[in-house]
């Protein structure tokens, strides 16, 4: 199954941090057979693969579309998530997947990664692929 993050205030924080346990959490999604995929609205998702040295772990990045996302993920040729982490509600409510609070302050505890996560396992248990992929 293709998981898509956010990049802004999903992964990374406002002060430039990876939010914690990224890294474990994508290692073990790919351990697990699936592809982890980065998308923004805002900026180029291959920084952050750069920045933090994901290559190994990240399949492929996008531009997000911020509207209009049935179309602009035909137009764009963006395979469609099966499973969305995003701090965007709407992003959620349009593909599915696990909503998160942003990534704001990296001095404060912050396990939503994992739970995130966990919600992935869960729904990769009685849900199909898109795409057939």
């Amino acid at each position: 199954m293709r998981i898509y993050f956010d990049v802004d205030f999903t992964l990374v924080g406002l002060d430039g941090s990876l939010r914690p346990g990224v890294k474990e959490v994508f290692t073990k999604i790919k351990e697990d057979g699936h592809q982890v995929f980065l998308w923004s609205g805002g900026r180029n998702p291959w920084t952050a693969v750069q920045d933090f040295s994901l290559w190994e772990l990240v399949s492929d990045c996008y531009l997000k579309p911020t509207a209009d996302h049935d179309n602009h993920m035909s137009f764009m040729s963006i395979p469609i998530p099966d499973f969305c982490v995003d701090d965007n509600k709407e992003i959620i409510d349009v593909f599915g997947g696990y909503w998160l609070p942003p990534y704001t302050y990296p001095e404060m505890p912050d396990d939503h990664i994992y739970r995130a996560y966990e919600a992935f396992t869960k729904h990769t248990q009685t849900a199909q692929p898109k795409n057939g992929v």
